[in-house]
């Protein structure tokens, strides 16, 4: 009888773990799809996916974080921001063991600037773009934002500044030609512009900005 027992108790074991898998495999599966869909840039259907993972992993640090960005980048900033946020502070309660890859520190503070810029909060903006500058200073998009963040307040000379530097780190940062052909059009410089203008819609031919930027070069040429 007892050998009876332990098979049984080894057989219902086997069958929690089974269960547990079953539950778990496609709440996983649910975060890897919004990830995906994210990087896709379907970030509607990514937030769908994304808040689902968060109903039943509250804590998924990875999952809040891809939230936040397909938010954001739907002109969301206010709650990306919140949901930025909430990934933060659980990244800083976590234990070294439990951090996840995604995101780090600096992918954090990053995440977090672009969502203060996109509100105009430049004050909480700065501390950010420092923070990430200091936790990866040949970061290009570090130099992006700051050029970003320049270029909202309209200091060009500082964006111009940023973003070249931004473009020395990463020649093919197509969002950085973008934003220092904008600023040298403030500036009226137009050969610079249509210089900066001609790489962005080299790299970045479908970007929502594309039209725009094509117009723009065509009336200065």
């Amino acid at each position: 009888m007892r050998k009876y027992g332990i098979w049984f108790n080894i057989m219902a074991l086997c069958m929690v773990f089974c269960l547990s898998a079953a539950v778990s495999q496609p709440i996983y599966a649910q975060a890897d799809d919004g990830i995906e869909l994210y990087k896709a840039g379907e970030y509607e259907k990514a937030e769908s996916k994304l808040k689902e993972t968060l109903k039943n992993e509250p804590l998924n640090t990875t999952a809040r974080y891809y939230l936040g960005l397909s938010l954001m980048y739907q002109g969301n900033f206010t709650q990306a921001l919140e949901e930025l946020k909430t990934a933060k502070n659980e990244q800083e309660k976590a234990s070294q063991r439990s951090l996840p890859a995604v995101p780090n520190a600096y992918e954090i503070d990053l995440a977090l600037a672009q969502a203060y810029i996109g509100l105009e909060q430049y004050e909480e903006a700065w501390p950010k773009l420092e923070s990430a500058r200091i936790k990866d200073p040949g970061s290009s998009d570090v130099f992006l934002y700051r050029g970003v963040y320049y270029y909202k307040q309209k200091d060009f000379a500082k964006a111009i500044e940023a973003l070249d530097k931004s473009i020395s780190l990463d020649p093919k940062k197509a969002y950085a030609y973008y934003y220092i052909g904008m600023a040298y059009s403030e500036t009226e410089d137009v050969q610079k512009m249509l210089e900066a203008f001609k790489m962005f819609l080299q790299l970045a031919p479908d970007a929502p900005e594309a039209p725009d930027v094509k117009r723009k070069y065509d009336a200065a040429c």
